[in-house]
């Protein structure tokens, strides 16, 4: 199996895990990750358009994610008032607390991925994990430079 196959197929099992971990909170993987990203932000907000960019995920895909955490009432969205066009997402006081039950929920799925794993050996795979992430990030900026067309990832 190569290299690129087997981060494909941890990816696709990690995802399930995970999501199946998150069922308690009535969350995916991908709507807890939007919850982070707006947690770090200041005044807990993000532009939909920087939410598209940073997931690398189209308009519409990003736009249902906040809809459904929306009809939660884990975020809420508005316009900015200089520019209606531009849509704002903001996290709510329950998307706060409910942040909190899905990191326990993913804390738990990542200690049982390293369990067999030493402390150094789940050192070493974070730190290779990120040169291969930092790596494929640059083959993608210098790609996007060069093309000047449609993103590598």
């Amino acid at each position: 199996m190569d290299l690129g196959f087997k981060i494909k197929k941890i990816n696709d099992m990690l995802e399930k895990g995970y999501n199946q971990l998150l069922q308690e909170q009535d969350l995916t993987f991908s709507q807890h990750h939007v919850l982070v990203y707006l947690k770090h932000q200041k005044d807990q907000t993000a532009r939909l358009k920087e939410l598209e960019k940073h997931f690398n995920v189209a308009q519409p895909t990003m736009a249902g994610i906040v809809v459904r955490l929306e009809s939660k009432g884990l975020v809420r969205s508005s316009v900015l008032p200089d520019d209606r066009r531009v849509k704002v997402v903001t996290l709510t006081e329950s998307g706060n607390e409910l942040l909190h039950e899905s990191f326990l929920s993913m804390k738990k799925g990542e200690q049982m991925l390293v369990s067999k794993l030493s402390d150094e050996e789940t050192e070493e795979l974070g730190r290779l994990l990120d040169v291969l992430y930092n790596t494929i990030m640059g083959i993608a900026q210098d790609y996007e430079a060069d093309a000047g067309k449609e993103k590598l990832c």
